[in-house]
């Protein structure tokens, strides 16, 4: 078995990923069969490392990127002396950028100081990096990570490879090229405010992801973006799509406790069933729909915090998951560059998507029940 354990060893990529969250850059790497040697979580939030640690319990985790020193990267060198590449992910916090660590205020800096330590530590092999940020980012910000980067950001969306909108953009240092189900759109300058668009495309069975005798109410459209859960008993300042919401929408808002945004509440926004009416997606069918096992944040807290609060750990469950990376659109992005490092086999779209689908995949606890 050290033979085992040693050839499992040598060939692997070490997976780097600050702002972890839930891990979507491990998932997605699993779903692809990549050999994962080893992985470095930056997390501060207990949740959200209770979550990784529960299906990845040999993670190495470090609380702060802010408190991470050359010395610290040259420990993890030592771990895995023998891993074939480095791959380094992060999606650095951008909203509000006064409320950023004042004691590390650009973290998309810091995120690069991090990537020139790894790459100078592991001199080895190569270092392969892949940065995300929302696609409402400000102009300012978005060329600044551009410039910092040294590279422009394509925009992908989750909406044809999913049942939810996901738009975000991708700062990454390989190469994509046309495949069956990947339409590439470069982009035209090389000025820091430009950015091209990778779109995605594989066809989606809904009844995989909603619960049986479900039905979506806009079979046309895809779910829009989920996201944080922040409840509270009057409406917050401004509101997202007010405007647009009939009298039937504010109700079902204030009826959730104005957790989400009002715009979530559209009819459109839900599904239907012959005998109990209309609701919102639950906590199980949005981890399926961004491409994780069913019941995967389940473990967030712990058992006593659980059946104390059920409201507030599904608000907590709901919020891990409005702060993930879908796990699709980054199997998607991360597919080309291990087929070309050697890692896994030539596929397309249609087979990245195959790996995830629901009660596909060996690890998964099945179907929706």
């Amino acid at each position: 078995s050290s033979d085992l354990h040693e050839s499992f060893q040598d060939g692997g990529i070490l997976v780097i990923s600050a702002f972890d969250g839930i891990a979507s850059l491990r998932v997605a790497l699993d779903a692809l069969h990549a050999n994962v040697s080893g992985y470095v979580s930056i997390e501060k939030d207990p949740a959200a490392r209770r979550v990784v640690e529960t299906h990845f319990p040999s993670t190495i985790f470090e609380e702060d990127i802010c408190l991470i020193t050359p010395d610290r990267v040259r420990e993890w060198a030592a771990l895995f002396p023998n891993c074939k590449c480095v791959l380094l992910g992060g999606g650095p916090p951008t909203q509000g950028r006064s409320f950023w660590n004042a004691g590390c205020p650009n973290m998309c800096q810091k995120f690069c100081e991090l990537r020139c330590w790894v790459t100078e530590t592991f001199s080895w092999c190569p270092t392969f990096s892949l940065l995300e940020g929302v696609s409402s980012m400000s102009l300012e910000d978005r060329q600044e990570y551009s410039k910092v980067f040294g590279i422009l950001p394509y925009e992908v969306d989750s909406k044809q490879i999913s049942l939810c909108r996901r738009p975000r953009l991708w700062w990454f240092n390989w190469e994509i090229t046309k495949k069956e189900g990947y339409l590439i759109y470069p982009p035209e300058t090389s000025h820091s405010s430009d950015y091209g668009a990778i779109v995605l495309e594989a066809p989606i069975l809904p009844s995989t992801f909603i619960k049986p005798g479900w039905k979506l109410t806009n079979p046309e459209g895809a779910f829009a973006t989920f996201c944080t859960a922040q409840p509270s008993k009057t409406p917050r300042f401004k509101p997202s799509g007010l405007a647009k919401c009939t009298h039937r929408d504010l109700q079902a808002w204030k009826s959730d406790r104005h957790r989400f945004p009002p715009f979530q509440y559209n009819y459109s926004n839900g599904v239907i069933h012959k005998k109990h009416g209309w609701r919102m997606l639950t906590i199980e069918e949005k981890e399926s729909i961004m491409g994780f096992p069913i019941g995967f944040t389940s473990q967030a807290w712990n058992k006593t915090q659980r059946s104390n609060r059920p409201q507030d750990f599904d608000d907590c469950r709901m919020s891990l998951l409005g702060n993930a990376w879908h796990v699709g659109v980054v199997a998607a992005l991360c597919q080309p560059l291990l087929c070309a490092q050697g890692f896994v086999p030539s596929r397309t779209m249609q087979e990245v998507m195959n790996l995830l689908r629901p009660g596909n995949a060996p690890d998964l606890a099945g179907r929706l029940l």
